[in-house]
């Protein structure tokens, strides 16, 4: 009976695995390992606890109702009425956070940790069992850690789509080796579960069943000799015995891809679709190279990032001339022949590489797409350079002279690395620091410069937002959204026309914009073209039937246009639309007023008190309609008393303390 291996044993070549000679790998116990991971996961990601709510954590955490309840989760997972099925995991994931922390920031920063942790874990294992070296597993592993590029998915809320679907990605590749190695047919069903998890949580995760493929292919290829072989024709010979073999595994995992391909692309995202890039299947090619290599570069020496890389943040290539473009070509040639020669000599090597451009198929503008890159796509493809960096890094370690220097240069590496980490997440800190950054990093980034304008609004620092609306038209003119953008940053400076001109100026570029027509009514009311101002919102109503604040603004302008009747019709349906808008109500009761319906006038404005307890001018309204009934004196008090008591310094302060004051002597005096 053999000698029982010790837990810091190397892991031993597996029959399953390709013939690889490891290097002599450091003695490191698992557990070891992974706390050392863990320690840097936390030292370079504890900064962002700090960190607020940006960008798209609004729309999808803080806005999201139905992340509210942990009884919405069926919902979320496209069963019942009006179900989710767009990255469902992701919500759920929110849902769960909701519970525990509400809409606190750092919880959901904490969460996007804590999965990035264990995805961390997971390249350790993979690569551990892959080959057998723990010290290999233990660098990969802190490069994923630690990388700066990871910044983009683990930093920011919105990008637990990478975190998550690389996680179960990464999970269900881990399960196949065991599988592999142990033969027990249980382990493809929880395969087959990571793979639709990694889907749902984010469509990269599409690539799981190419690379379980491959790396079958890859380890029946000959072992690796001095002698080359015909690597080629041994991976199409070795294709057909695998497929049919497994077919149990790979029928079920390419159907189910197909159809997970045919929902992204025709059910979920065509709006989304763009057209080819530069206008040309050549051009669209060569700026596909040239993001490809930016992303090497990225991953190389990742000192600038960004967080846009939209139109003119990232120039495409427009001339079939351009040299830059045709290097990024014989680039992407050289390392693809390297890759190829790789499979000679080193075949792990060669597997990172193929997981990078594997991974990276689904955005790199097969099917085109309205963003040409994103640092958070690499998150997944990172796994493959990082095994490729700690393999070349190992064979420096392995040499008899060179080894205290590598470990010093790599220990560098890491050190960087945390460190620009750390300051990254600092510009993650919030909206306005994101964008300020993301300009000074990218001044042509017409999305940065429109979504700095945004930030300005919401702190209503209206000339700072219109100059960066302004900035962002001079880069993309024909933007409706920030056409729009501008008109209500003119609308709040009472800069009607102007208002008017840049409302109008969208609906030139898009005329069916329910939310341009809306705006442009209410420039129009302001003004005092009621006549125009009803034509806007009776068009926002034809294309947009439930648009409830359209309603509510259309009952406004027949009141002052006398048009009482009207005015009811659609201030009450209005309310119909949405019961809870306290402005609808506040409206319906001004009309009840003006048609002497002093009753019906008052229940209306006690439903306005319903929704905003703390609306003074209701309780004024109220008060003068009180004076107006036989025997409501005492109430017109109260509610003057409550005008006092939310607001002390309201301009009509003293005329109120003085009917206060007047009618209860009269109270005393029993007049």
């Amino acid at each position: 009976m053999g000698k029982k291996p010790k837990p810091s044993d190397p892991i031993p070549a597996s029959p399953h695995r390709p013939d690889f000679v490891p290097a002599p790998a450091m003695i490191v116990r698992p557990m070891v390992a992974l706390m050392l991971l863990s320690a840097l996961v936390i030292l370079a990601y504890a900064n962002t606890l700090d960190n607020e709510f940006v960008f798209d954590d609004y729309d999808l955490v803080v806005k999201q109702k139905v992340i509210q309840s942990l009884d919405n989760i069926p919902r979320i997972m496209g069963i019942g009425e009006h179900p989710m099925r767009y990255r469902p995991i992701r919500f759920v994931s929110y849902a769960i956070d909701h519970h525990f922390f509400g809409l606190d920031p750092r919880g959901y920063h904490f969460s996007n940790v804590l999965y990035h942790l264990i995805t961390v874990g997971l390249v350790y294992l993979i690569v551990r069992r892959l080959l057998g070296n723990p010290r290999v597993a233990l660098m990969a592993a802190a490069l994923f850690a630690v990388h700066p590029i990871q910044t983009d998915a683990v930093t920011y809320i919105s990008g637990r789509r990478d975190v998550l679907s690389t996680l179960f990605y990464l999970l269900g590749f881990y399960l196949f080796l065991l599988y592999r190695d142990r033969n027990q047919r249980w382990y493809l069903g929880l395969v087959g579960m990571s793979f639709i998890l990694g889907f749902y949580s984010k469509e990269m995760a599409i690539t799981l069943p190419a690379m379980l493929l491959y790396y079958d292919i890859q380890r029946r290829l000959p072992p690796v000799t001095d002698q080359p072989v015909n690597l080629f024709r041994s991976m199409c010979s070795s294709f057909w015995p695998i497929v049919t073999t497994y077919w149990y595994l790979y029928a079920p995992l390419f159907v189910v891809a197909g159809i997970f391909f045919m929902e992204k692309v025709f059910v979920y995202n065509p709006s989304r679709m763009e057209g080819l890039f530069g206008g040309s299947p050549l051009l669209h090619f060569l700026t596909v190279c040239r993001i490809i290599v930016v992303y090497i570069k990225q991953l190389i020496f990742p000192v600038t990032l960004n967080a846009d890389y939209s139109y003119r943040a990232y120039p495409l290539t427009v001339s079939s001339t351009d040299p830059m473009a045709w290097f990024a070509v014989a680039m992407l040639a050289a390392i693809l022949f390297g890759l190829w020669n790789a499979l000679q000599t080193n075949r792990m090597v060669a597997f990172g590489g193929v997981w990078f451009f594997v991974t990276l198929l689904p955005v790199s503008q097969i099917i085109p797409h309205h963003e040409p890159m994103a640092e958070h796509y690499l998150y997944l493809p990172s796994f493959g350079f990082c095994l490729v960096a700690a393999l070349l890094a190992e064979r420096f370690l392995t040499s008899p002279t060179a080894w205290r220097s590598a470990i010093a240069g790599f220990g560098v590496i890491i050190v960087l690395f945390t460190t620009r980490t750390v300051v990254r997440n600092g510009d993650w800190q919030d909206d306005l620091t994101l964008w300020t950054k993301t300009i000074q990093t990218a001044p042509l980034s017409a999305r940065a410069h429109e979504n700095l304008g945004t930030v300005y609004m919401k702190r209503e620092q209206i000339d700072q937002a219109i100059v960066h609306y302004k900035h962002a038209l001079a880069i993309e003119f024909r933007d409706e959204d920030v056409h729009r953008h501008l008109g209500s940053a003119y609308l709040q400076k009472a800069m009607f026309d102007d208002s008017i001109f840049s409302y109008r100026e969208a609906l030139r570029i898009q005329p069916r914009q329910p939310e341009a027509l809306y705006q442009l009514g209410r420039a129009y009311g302001q003004k005092g073209f009621f006549d125009e101002a009803k034509e806007a919102f009776q068009n926002v109503i034809r294309y947009r039937p439930h648009h409830a604040k359209a309603h509510r603004e259309l009952g406004t302008v027949y009141f002052k246009l006398d048009d009482i009747e009207n005015a009811t019709v659609y201030t009450e349906k209005a309310l119909e639309l949405h019961p809870d808008d306290w402005k609808t109500q506040k409206n319906l009761a001004i009309i009840y007023r003006d048609r002497g319906e002093i009753q019906m006038a008052i229940e209306a404005y006690q439903a306005v008190l319903g929704l905003n307890p703390k609306y003074v001018e209701a309780h004024l309204n109220l008060a003068q309609l009180h004076f107006r009934t036989s025997d409501g004196r005492g109430e017109a008090l109260h509610h003057l008393r409550r005008v006092i008591a939310l607001h002390p310094d309201h301009p009509q302060a003293d005329l109120v303390r003085g009917m206060i004051d007047s009618f209860s002597s009269k109270e005393r005096d029993g007049s």
